[in-house]
């Protein structure tokens, strides 16, 4: 029963820093669940349709934690000087039809090959973003914020600039420098695999498509073509007696890839972030008729 009134999980560390029990080390980043914290304290009271439109939520955390720190960067040059001012002004929104989504994508690419470019961190996974944020807001001249490559010893400011030179660097090589080019759907894609995930199925694919959302969106959208984010929506209404409940999942009904309609029959509705109400017919009789695909009737042996 927290004071807050509710619960959350995203797959982040669940416990504060007094804990006294080890619960292993290998934590998502945080970005997922402030989100998630910070739309349920928005109002005492949620709809069942205020929490289908949060399963749509695609606003970056990672805007709201790193564009901060770029705010009194000094000496940048004019095309990083605007991709500075472009991330300042920006609303966090990851849409398809949005330039800055790119542009953080790339930045913070370049940010964590910069940071951790020490020798202890070749040919093993960088850290999470977490104890690089922490590095920047608490302990700006760590050593480990210098850039190895350089005969100058960086700190925060130092990194964040180099970072964003190479970000633009990087956009005008990569894309052209046109806006028109960044944008984020052009980039950021979903794509559907088969359950084996074999090549050999690849006919059984579907996508990609354009898709909004960044690593660790309420919607996840990791990498820039998707293969892993929601695997079910759901929203149960425990108001109402019996509970109802909505959801949708990618795919089909059945799975089965020979059915004209079953085997990828919710993409549309998933792609677009509606729900299906669930039904749960207690008696064979409660399902109409018209929605019967198919009966099979089960007779025991004598």
């Amino acid at each position: 029963d927290p004071d807050q009134g509710f619960l959350a999980s995203s797959n982040q560390q669940p416990t504060g820093p007094g804990y006294p029990y080890y619960l292993k080390r290998d934590w998502g980043d945080a970005y997922r669940s402030l989100r998630i914290d910070t739309l349920l304290r928005r109002q005492a009271t949620h709809s069942v349709n205020d929490l289908k439109r949060y399963q749509s939520d695609v606003q970056a955390m990672q805007r709201e934690l790193f564009a901060p720190l770029l705010e009194p960067l000094p000496d940048l040059s004019p095309r990083a000087d605007s991709l500075r001012r472009m991330l300042m002004r920006w609303d966090g929104a990851t849409t398809v039809d949005r330039p800055e989504p790119l542009v953080l994508d790339v930045f913070l690419e370049r940010l964590r090959q910069l940071a951790w470019d020490e020798d202890v961190f070749s040919g093993v996974p960088d850290p999470e973003d977490t104890p690089l944020l922490a590095l920047l807001h608490d302990a700006p001249t760590s050593p480990w914020l210098d850039i190895q490559a350089t005969a100058a010893r960086e700190s925060a400011d130092g990194l964040l600039g180099h970072a964003l030179e190479a970000t633009a660097d990087s956009l005008a090589a990569r894309h052209g420098w046109d806006v028109a080019a960044w944008r984020w759907g052009n980039h950021h894609r979903v794509l559907f695999r088969h359950l084996t995930q074999s090549r050999a199925l690849d006919a059984l694919w579907r996508g990609p498509f354009e898709y909004p959302g960044f690593e660790a969106t309420v919607s996840p959208a990791r990498g820039r073509t998707a293969t892993h984010s929601a695997s079910w929506r759901m929203v149960v209404d425990f108001s109402a007696a019996p509970p109802v409940g909505y959801g949708v999942y990618p795919g089909g009904q059945s799975g089965n890839p020979f059915h004209p309609s079953h085997y990828d029959g919710h993409l549309d509705t998933y792609l677009n972030f509606e729900h299906y109400r669930l039904r749960k017919p207690s008696h064979p009789g409660a399902l109409p008729a018209e929605d019967i695909d198919r009966q099979v009737e089960l007779v025991p042996a004598k």
